[in-house]
C-alpha cells in the first residue's frame, strides 16, 4: 500500500497522490475489505479488479476479500489523490477496556490486539492447589481470554498486524454469556477476604460475555491467588541496607522505582506492588 494510513473506526485513508501508468495495484489486509473508494484527479478509472465489482463512474469497488488486485488498462494514465479502504462490518482499530479500582480485570480479545504500555496482560499457564501461574503477553490473538492489570481507567487496545504471541498454554476460557458457575468454575474477583484472585462461582451465576473464567482441576478448593510469586506484596521484599535492591519491569528494563498495581522483578523474584 502507498502513502500514510490514517485510521478511524472501520476505514483507512491514504492521502498522498498516487500515479498509475498501467500495471497492477494490489490491496492486501489481514481483515476482510468490503469496499474501496477511489478519488481520481487526472484520467479515467481504468482499472479491472480480479474479484468483486468496480463502478467506474462512482469510483467504488465492492466485494469481500483480504486481497484485491486491480489491473490497469495498458497505456492508461490515472492520478489518485485519495483511496479509502472500508473493512467488513464489526472491524475496529481500537478496542476499549475498562480497568476497575481493583486494578485487575479479565477480557476477551475480539480481534488481534496489542496491549498498550500502560497495561500488562497475562494468560494463565498453570493452576496449582492454591494459586495460578501467569505469563505476560503483548500481541494477543483474537478470542483470547486474558487478565489485564493497570490503574483504574478506560484504555484502548490497538488492533495489530504483527505476529501474535503464543497463547497455547492458556488455561483461561472466554465466556459467551451462557456459561454458568459451579463444577469447579472460577472467576477473577476482588473480595475483602483475600483480595484479588480467582474465586469459585456459584451455580446460579452467569459469567458475562467477554469475560474470562477458569475451570479448576479436581482437588482445588476455595481461593486461588495470582501465583505465589506474583501475589507476593512488595512489603514482604527484603529491603535491608545490607543488600542492594535491583528492580526490573516485566519487559526486562531496569527501573529505579515501582508503581502500585504493577508487577516487577526484585532481586530475581517476581512481586506485585499493592
Amino acid at each position: 500500500m502507498w502513502g500514510t494510513e490514517v485510521s478511524s473506526g472501520d476505514m483507512s485513508s491514504y492521502v498522498p497522490q498516487l500515479r498509475v501508468y498501467g500495471g497492477t495495484m494490489t490491496f492486501t489486509s489481514n481483515r476482510v475489505m468490503k469496499s474501496i473508494e477511489f478519488t481520481v484527479t487526472t484520467g479515467d478509472l481504468a482499472l479491472t479488479p480480479n474479484t468483486g465489482s468496480l463502478n467506474k463512474k462512482s469510483g467504488i469497488w465492492k466485494g469481500s476479500a483480504k486481497s484485491v488486485v486491480f489491473t490497469a488498462t495498458p497505456n492508461s494514465v490515472t492520478h489518485f489523490n485519495k483511496i479509502i479502504v472500508y473493512y467488513e462490518d464489526g472491524s475496529v482499530e481500537e478496542i476499549p477496556v475498562t480497568v476497575p479500582s481493583a486494578k485487575f480485570t479479565t477480557f476477551v480479545t475480539p480481534t488481534d490486539v496489542t496491549i498498550p504500555s500502560e497495561l500488562t496482560a497475562y494468560i494463565v499457564t498453570d493452576v496449582n492447589t492454591n494459586s495460578v501461574s501467569m505469563k505476560p503477553v503483548t500481541n494477543v490473538p483474537a478470542n483470547t481470554a486474558i487478565i489485564i492489570n493497570g490503574n483504574q481507567d478506560t484504555y484502548n487496545l490497538i488492533a495489530m498486524d504483527d505476529d501474535a504471541d503464543d497463547v497455547s498454554e492458556n488455561k483461561l476460557f472466554a465466556s459467551d454469556g451462557t456459561v454458568k458457575g459451579g463444577d469447579g468454575i472460577y472467576a477473577l474477583a476482588n473480595k475483602s477476604t483475600n483480595g484479588v484472585g480467582f474465586y469459585p462461582v456459584g451455580s446460579n451465576v452467569t459469567i458475562p460475555k467477554g469475560k474470562a473464567y477458569l475451570p479448576a482441576p479436581a482437588g482445588v478448593k476455595g481461593f486461588l491467588a495470582l501465583d505465589e510469586d506474583v501475589a507476593t506484596s512488595i512489603s514482604n521484599v527484603e529491603t535491608s541496607s545490607e543488600r542492594a535492591i535491583t528492580i526490573y519491569n516485566l519487559a526486562g528494563q531496569k527501573v529505579e522505582s515501582m508503581k502500585a498495581g504493577g508487577f516487577y522483578i526484585v532481586n530475581g523474584k517476581k512481586v506485585f506492588v499493592k
